[in-house]
């Protein structure tokens, strides 16, 4: 069911337990609704209980990988119409999708590298290092993986491949800002 005057439907009428499940695929109903138009749905997710707008940009991000055809300028262009505080997490949802698409961590690297706050490469470059914890199965093989991040962000893609376990500075502060 959707309903085109509530753009957060049925997710705003389930119970807490199932919202979770319901905005990571959110916003394929509001681009339906709303034919495609990006801002609005991230207007939308801004509208979403606060525990659920990370959630709601992370399904935005996904969905903007097939709108843009992976075009990564495109796609990036299109996070930045999002509220800046949640942008890192439009770009976790569209690399995830980028390195799922194809298999090659090259590509999630290549748009980590094009996206350009400091706030969302470094989300974008854990949710790389996520990504390849699937496709390579030991510590080096996951480290020579990330090993052609850009420098400054080498460790949050090694910790996002789960290669260390202390997360990147400003990765914690990163977390809290955005669920305030």
């Amino acid at each position: 069911p959707v309903d085109p005057n509530d753009p957060l439907y049925p997710c705003s009428v389930l119970p807490e337990r199932y919202q979770t499940a319901c905005y990571q695929m959110q916003t394929s109903v509001m681009l339906f609704n709303s034919k495609g138009d990006i801002a609005a749905a991230a207007r939308a997710c801004d509208g979403a209980p606060t525990a659920m707008r990370l959630i709601c940009y992370t399904s935005l991000g996904r969905d903007i990988s097939s709108y843009s055809l992976q075009n990564h300028g495109k796609a990036i262009a299109m996070c930045s119409l999002g509220t800046p505080r949640y942008q890192p997490w439009c770009y976790l949802g569209l690399v995830k999708n980028v390195v799922d698409i194809n298999a090659r961590a090259e590509e999630g690297i290549s748009l980590c590298r094009d996206v350009p706050m400091p706030a969302g490469k470094l989300i974008c470059y854990v949710a790389v290092g996520e990504q390849i914890v699937l496709l390579a199965q030991d510590d080096a093989g996951r480290r020579a993986l990330c090993s052609s991040a850009e420098p400054a962000y080498v460790e949050a893609c090694v910790y996002g491949a789960r290669v260390t376990a202390a997360p990147p500075p400003g990765l914690a502060n990163l977390w809290k800002a955005a669920q305030q």
